[in-house]
């Protein structure tokens, strides 16, 4: 279940990279091939926390998780570049942790 929030994270940052207002790459993504891969890293995490709850559960954590990632994503690359990098690190270690205890 904690894979999820790796996935929602992902998927908020590649949402946050895909606006002209970044200010983390110098160009924005492309828009078609980042929505795909949006799309894609959703439908994982609906599916990954599928495995635990209901189809309805699933779908209402996932739509929460991404509401609450996405604030936090744009927030924290507000300050500095190197602030995206450092918490999706954080993020990724913690909840790879979180998993392998969790099993």
């Amino acid at each position: 279940m904690f894979l999820s929030f790796i996935i929602a994270w992902f998927a908020c940052c590649f949402m946050y990279l895909c606006n002209r207002k970044q200010v983390v790459l110098n160009n924005s993504l492309p828009y078609f091939p980042a929505s795909l891969i949006i799309i894609f890293l959703l439908f994982l995490m609906i599916n990954i926390l599928g495995r635990e709850f209901a189809y309805i559960s699933s779908l209402l954590m996932g739509l929460s998780l991404v509401c609450c990632l996405l604030p936090v994503v744009t927030l924290l690359s507000a300050y500095k570049k190197g602030y995206l990098l450092m918490s999706t690190t954080i993020v990724s270690l913690i909840t790879f942790l979180l998993t392998i205890i969790e099993r």
